[in-house]
Formats: structure tokens, sequence, C-alpha cells
């Protein structure tokens, strides 16, 4: 915790009346805590439901769409082996295999530029033990960095759900297409067989990844799954800090309430402190009084001593700049 977090946290000045106004200021910000946390929900709410909405339907609808496009794929590629043995036959074996070199070095730097295959999330969304160990100073920091993350994840969900339409049943009419382009061409007596040949092997690489690199319906659902649980999880947390957050500014508000009214009303102050140090019964210690430290004095830091808190339990005293 850094300097001005501990100075909220345990230099407020105590009120002349013990511990009643901090706990009221304690209850009101809990309050509020919970409530900025609770209009975080509910504004990222619809989105959330409307996310859950397209998962739960979208096995039967990718189902359907791999099931429609699997003969169409079959062809297309019975269609380019026919068009292979057609070109071969017109290439010396040289020039094919200086041909599939080229290819190969081409076909590795587009791998490198990305190839939209597979999953397009791979990431830890597990933030319960950073949400629990932020620092108030830090939460502002760590709610960046998981809405982040959290909003890749979101639009690569919202890129998988469209899978079953329009994305694959455009990429296969897109494959059909080029696959009877190179067919039109030989029947035209096209005169260039390497051309021939480098638009096959491109259109071989291009109807192989037409699945998007899922292999089956089941490798599909684990990805948007996996999509989907991060941007719950990603919301979750930033729900969380986003109490934290508020509890912390209500805590330091209230601390520089006091502050002012201690430099406002320092002469009451000084009398009611005069009481307690000179009262009748003589036996207060100096800068004691029920319910409370030393006033203006440091309470001892306790936060270290503490068990640690579970993730969604209240937050130690410490936090936020309350005074035990």
């Amino acid at each position: 915790m850094t300097t001005a977090a501990r100075s909220a946290s345990t230099d407020r000045p105590r009120q002349a009346r013990g511990g009643s106004r901090d706990l009221l200021d304690d209850l009101k910000c809990q309050a509020q805590g919970v409530q900025a946390q609770a209009d975080y929900n509910k504004a990222q709410g619809p989105a959330l439901d409307e996310a859950q909405a397209a998962y739960d339907q979208a096995r039967a609808a990718y189902s359907a769409a791999r099931a429609t496009a699997e003969p169409l794929v079959k062809q297309a590629r019975d269609k380019l082996e026919e068009c292979v043995d057609r070109v071969t036959c017109r290439i010396d074996e040289a020039d094919r295999d200086c041909l599939a070199r080229a290819y190969d070095r081409i076909a590795d730097r587009l791998r490198r530029c990305g190839d939209n295959q597979g999953c397009c999330w791979e990431g830890d969304c597990d933030y319960d033990d950073d949400v629990r160990r932020c620092d108030p100073d830090e939460v502002a920091g760590l709610i960046a960095d998981i809405s982040r993350r959290t909003q890749e994840a979101a639009a690569c969900f919202a890129d998988l759900i469209k899978e079953p339409a329009p994305a694959l049943p455009d990429r296969v009419s897109a494959r059909r297409a080029e696959v009877d382009g190179i067919v039109a061409a030989i029947d035209a007596g096209v005169t260039d067989p390497i051309e021939l040949y480098a638009r096959i092997l491109v259109a071989r690489r291009r109807l192989k990844g037409v699945y998007r690199g899922f292999r089956t319906v089941n490798d599909y659902m684990d990805c948007l799954a996996a999509t989907l649980t991060c941007m719950v999880r990603g919301h979750a947390a930033i729900a969380e800090l986003t109490r934290k957050a508020a509890i912390h500014a209500c805590h330091r508000a209230a601390w520089q309430q006091a502050c002012d009214r201690l430099a406002t009303d320092t002469v009451a102050e000084v009398l009611a402190e005069y009481i307690r140090l000179c009262g009748e019964d003589g036996e207060g210690e100096p800068g004691e009084y029920p319910g409370g430290q030393g006033y203006g004095e440091r309470p001892p830091e306790e936060q270290s001593e503490r068990p640690p808190q579970q993730y969604g339990e209240r937050p130690p005293e410490g936090y936020g700049g309350r005074p035990p």
C-alpha cells in the first residue's frame, strides 16, 4: 500500500464522540460500493444474456452448417485433384519442385502473418488472486487491464458466433468459385501451366482451411465456450473492482471531510481533548477516549495480521482509507 493510501487508512482524524461517525461512514461507503457494483452488472447484463443465448443455439446451427458444407467441400476437392492431373503433365519435374518450394516459402510467411485458423482466444481468465490482492492505488490499472482482455474475448466471441452463418457458407462458396475458375481456365486452354499450378496450390491451401482449423463441432464449441467464460469472469472481476474503487473513494472523501472539520473547529477540538486529558476521574491516558484510538494518533497497523480475504468478501478495514 502506498504512503497516500496508508495515510487515508490510518491517519484519519478521530471524532470526539468515538466510533459512531466512523461506523456510519463505513456503512455509507459499503453501500456506495455495493451500488456501484450493481450498476456495473446491470449495464453489462443485457450483452452477456445475449451472448449466452447465442451460445445455446450455436451447436445446432454450426452442426447444420457443417453438414451442408461437407459434400460441397468434397466435391470441390475432387475437382481440384482432377486439375492437378491435367496440369502437372504439362510441367517438367524441375519446375514443379521449384514452384513447390516457392509456395512453401509464401505459405510460411502467411502463417507468420496470422492465418485466422483455430481458436482466436488464448488467455488466462482467472482474476481472483489479482482482485483479492489489489491495493487501492492499483485498482484503476487492473480494471483497465482486465477490461482490455475482456474486450478481446468479446471480439473473438462475436467473430466465432458468425461461423454457422454467414462465415462458413460464404467461405465454402468462395472456395467452390475459385476451383470452378481453375477448371474453366484449363478448359479454355490457358497456355501458362506454371500459373495454373500456382493457382491450384493456393486453392488447395484455402480449401484445407475452409473450416477455420476446427476439425470437429466440439472443437468449435470448446473455443466458443472459452471465450464466453472469459467474458463472464472478466466482467465479474471488473464489477468487484468497481465496488472496491467506490468504497476507497468514499473513505478518502470522508477522511478529507474529517480533516476539514478539524481545521475549521480547531478550538472546539482542543477543548474536547482538554476534557479527555484532564477530566474529573483523572484516569484517562493522554489522547484516549471511549470507543477509539488516541485522537489524532496513528493506530497500530493490523492489516498484515489478517488472514487472506476470500474473493467477493468485504475487504480489510484498512482498504480504502478507514482506520480500525
